[in-house]
């Protein structure tokens, strides 16, 4: 059996998108690979409008004091690869120098101090989903190879982890609330409210209390990393998962 085969059949046997996120941990850890992030948005007018932090929907298990930093400053909207994932579609080498570009200040400050955390070495491939519509990017730091022993693995196995990576998102993407892990009520409550209904209304109609229905409307919208009912809404709408 193929490697590629091997992981296709690892990613469709995967229970629930938690089984599906360390099972790509464990697949690439031989590579040399040491945390992830995986982030995606429905748009890029969603992203124009609120930006790339406000827009995605995102899961890492990159360090906690580097997501911290990163998370504070709001380094996401100047992230170089993250930009890079809204316009192109090929691999970004976080420590090539020669593919920053022109940065700003900013972009460069950030770019830089990556390398106090141990996470300037690494890849960010974008991903393109729902007949492209859809936006994102998988980044893949290795904080125990230099740039050189990074560059020699991607000649030799580049390929391939572009081949794992898309597997993954074909796996991900299949149904939408495989990663959001949306009650059937909450999905019943979003639908309803996507109809203009309110949390009384809504209450009446299920048999329930507007608590509760407040309760579970905030459930989705924390499921979904939605910064308001509207923009629970038109992601669940999006992801044609109400």
């Amino acid at each position: 059996m193929s490697l590629l085969q091997a992981v296709q059949d690892q990613f469709a046997n995967s229970r629930n998108f938690s089984e599906l996120w360390d099972r790509l941990h464990e697949i690439l850890q031989p590579f040399g690979v040491t945390s992830i992030f995986f982030g995606f948005g429905h748009s890029r007018q969603s992203v124009n409008i609120r930006g790339i932090m406000e827009s995605i929907w995102s899961i890492t298990s990159h360090p906690e004091d580097y997501c911290a930093y990163y998370a504070n400053k709001y380094y996401i909207d100047d992230d170089l690869s993250s930009l890079h994932c809204l316009t192109a579609t090929t691999p970004f080498m976080w420590h090539d120098f020669s593919a920053w570009g022109a940065p700003t200040l900013r972009q460069k400050r950030f770019m830089h101090e990556s390398w106090d955390f141990n996470m300037g070495v690494g890849v960010t491939i974008p991903l393109r989903f729902d007949n492209n519509t859809g936006i994102g990017g998988l980044g893949m730091a290795a904080s125990h190879m230099t740039p050189e022993e990074f560059d020699a693995m991607w000649e030799t196995h580049g390929d391939s982890i572009v081949a794992i990576v898309d597997c993954f998102k074909e796996r991900a993407f299949n149904d939408c609330n495989f990663i959001f892990q949306l009650s059937p009520r909450e999905l019943e409550i979003l639908s309803l409210l996507s109809q203009g209904l309110v949390p009384s209304e809504i209450a009446a109609r299920l048999g329930t209390s507007p608590s509760t229905v407040g309760h579970q409307v905030r459930n989705a919208r924390k499921k979904l990393q939605a910064s308001s009912n509207e923009h629970a809404i038109a992601k669940a709408v999006f992801f044609s998962i109400i």
